[in-house]
């Protein structure tokens, strides 16, 4: 949708596969196993001092080739020339998966994490990095797809007002759960 070849090299394509892709089972199993560790310092309570810095450190060792494949992603689209049609705008999960992402590296550090633990900014920051990005990256192939798939095409006006309403809808109700957690309300 952009006219240009991706950017990064092929590594790129199965190092941390887009949400909502699945390629290959053994594949998304490992990926699942990857996000599983920094989020069990989230998840499990009462860490002693040696399982947080491990999970810290887990944290930012996934979040650096994260960073690069959203950077690739990034590049290819660089200079292309992009038709905003609803698969492309659904590309908008490049953007809530940073969000994530960010706020992810900032419950990494372990004396924040002690605060923020168990509360609303963890769930803020679980749902934008898995569940808005892969959610809205299966409509974006739902909308790529789905044409060739049936032999129908979708109406683009629609598509568009589905596209900014999900937009605005899923930031409405999960942006400020991480005001909530910074403010100390539990989970």
């Amino acid at each position: 949708l952009s006219g240009r070849p991706f950017r990064g090299g092929p590594q790129h394509l199965f190092e941390v596969p887009p949400p909502g892709l699945a390629t290959d089972p053994k594949g998304v199993g490992r990926w699942a196993g990857r996000l599983w560790r920094p989020l069990a310092s989230h998840v499990l309570a009462g860490l002693d001092i040696d399982s947080r810095a491990y999970f810290t450190a887990a944290t930012i060792i996934i979040a650096l080739p994260t960073g690069v494949k959203i950077f690739s992603w990034l590049a290819t689209m660089y200079g292309g020339k992009i038709h905003y049609k609803a698969p492309m705008m659904f590309l908008g999960f490049i953007l809530l998966f940073t969000f994530g992402g960010l706020t992810g590296i900032i419950l990494a550090n372990a004396s924040i994490d002690i605060a923020l633990h168990d509360s609303y900014f963890v769930v803020g920051h679980f749902h934008y990095v898995l569940s808005l990005g892969a959610i809205i990256s299966i409509f974006g192939g739902l909308y790529y797809w789905i044409g060739k798939i049936t032999g129908y095409n979708y109406n683009e006006k629609w598509a568009l007002i589905h596209f900014w309403v999900f937009l605005t809808a899923i930031n409405i109700v999960f942006l400020p759960m991480h005001f909530l957690g910074l403010n100390g309300k539990p989970r």
